[in-house]
């Protein structure tokens, strides 16, 4: 529904996204070797399996080595990805399944795919990607003579962060790029997603309890536990974002993520990835100005989306609305290796 919007290759200076990063890679193409083929399942739970071995090689960074794979074994997930072969076979689309808002952005400057739902640290994510985007290759640090972004600039990526123009989507390219950047294995596939039952809460105290946006007959007004039976009893295609099922987002029924980044390891997973595509400086330095009363690192600066949720589980959850919400999101419970437990501390 979403793939293919447009019909003609996405330009950067005169070139196409891939043919303008295609010189920044060419002499290590040639030595690294594809993660998958395309369309080949990515079974597994756990870090230490081929593949993410074979992503820190390619990316010579060890920390990857701890990050989770998706475990596409998942029965919803086999026939999600089964489904998207047999409609992508019969018409010149892609059947993604993205975000309606935004969805995985393309950074083509870092060979870069990541996904950034709501409620998922998107705000930041998002004013990461831009930067990315406006000032590629710049380096900063506590000496470094390079001046750091003005505030202006700053404001400007907060303001443009959830704006869906100022971002390259994937699934706002052609078919043929899309399937060039999922088997190119210079590019870094990554997917940010939290515990479900932090982010069903947090979705709840920030939109909901605000009177922002209703799910059903839930109102500003509803308990934590009407919202969540309104919740559990929709499709994840009639549901806002900010509620549905991670696992039905983010291009999941066709492309092979890499690595998935957990928010509740945010820090040591962002530095990761930013170590391993070479924009860690961009992560640790340079907001500050933006953010007064915070440090100079883009993870210590707050947003108005911030909820707390993950400090506030055992408030808010019986056992009979977690028991209700692990059956109604156990896909992504499974496919992103999340106990049925409740999380016992807050994210870092």
């Amino acid at each position: 529904l979403f793939a293919g919007m447009l019909l003609a290759p996405v330009l950067f200076g005169g070139e196409s996204l891939l043919a303008q990063s295609e010189s920044n890679s060419a002499s290590s193409d040639a030595v690294i070797r594809p993660q998958v083929e395309l369309g080949e399942s990515q079974a597994g739970s756990g870090t230490s399996n081929d593949v993410v071995m074979d992503v820190a090689d390619r990316f010579g960074a060890e920390c990857l080595r701890s990050m989770p794979t998706m475990n596409r074994s998942v029965d919803q997930l086999v026939r999600a990805e089964e489904a998207q072969r047999e409609a992508s076979q019969k018409g010149t689309k892609l059947a993604l399944r993205e975000a309606n808002f935004i969805g995985s952005v393309v950074v083509p400057e870092y060979k870069l795919v990541l996904c950034s739902l709501p409620k998922n640290a998107c705000s930041v994510l998002r004013m990461l990607m831009l930067r990315l985007r406006e000032e590629p290759n710049a380096h900063w640090n506590a000496n470094s003579s390079q001046p750091h972004p003005s505030r202006n600039q700053i404001k400007s990526w907060n303001d443009r962060a959830q704006n869906k123009r100022a971002h390259v989507e994937l699934q706002s390219l052609p078919r043929q790029e899309i399937e060039r950047i999922a088997n190119d294995p210079a590019w870094l596939k990554v997917a940010f997603v939290r515990n479900p039952y932090t982010r069903v809460l947090s979705g709840y105290l920030e939109k909901v309890k605000r009177g922002i946006l209703g799910v059903g007959k839930a109102t500003a007004s509803s308990t934590f536990e009407h919202f969540v039976d309104e919740l559990v009893t929709r499709s994840p295609r009639y549901l806002n974002e900010h509620f549905r099922d991670q696992s039905d987002m983010c291009s999941f029924n066709f492309l092979q993520y890499d690595v998935i980044g957990k928010i509740e390891s945010l820090r040591d997973d962002l530095r990761c990835v930013a170590s391993a595509k070479g924009f860690l400086d961009a992560v640790d330095y340079g907001w500050a100005k933006g953010y007064p009363k915070g440090n100079d690192g883009l993870l210590d600066i707050s947003t108005s989306h911030e909820t707390r949720a993950s400090a506030k589980i055992r408030e808010y959850y019986t056992d009979d609305i977690a028991a209700k919400v692990y059956s109604r999101f156990r896909t992504d419970f499974e496919a992103f290796h999340y106990p049925q437990e409740l999380p016992s501390a807050p994210e870092k």
